[in-house]
């Protein structure tokens, strides 16, 4: 199983630096199609947002590009909550 990181989500998005906006792009687009599932960690779905308000505050993001780009992640990797079994598999 894999998990995504905040970083490659916000590079996905981000453009201020085309070769890690593209290395991010192309590492989802594998991750949707490959054949072990990827998940999205709950905290990391809350970074991601939280880097994404900023940005909104900033200016450089709206609000609507904001909701469509949380649920297109969430459409494309399930959403998983930690639970105490997580250290069961450490």
């Amino acid at each position: 199983m894999n998990a995504l990181d905040t970083n490659v989500l916000i590079y996905r998005l981000d453009r201020a630096d085309p070769v890690k906006h593209a290395k991010a792009r192309a590492l989802v687009r594998r991750l949707r199609s490959a054949a072990t599932p990827t998940i999205l960690p709950w905290q990391m779905l809350g970074e991601l947002v939280r880097q994404l308000r900023s940005w909104q505050y900033q200016g450089r993001l709206t609000w609507p590009t904001l909701l469509k780009y949380v649920a297109t992640i969430r459409q494309a990797f399930p959403v998983v909550m930690p639970t105490p079994d997580v250290l069961d598999d450490l």
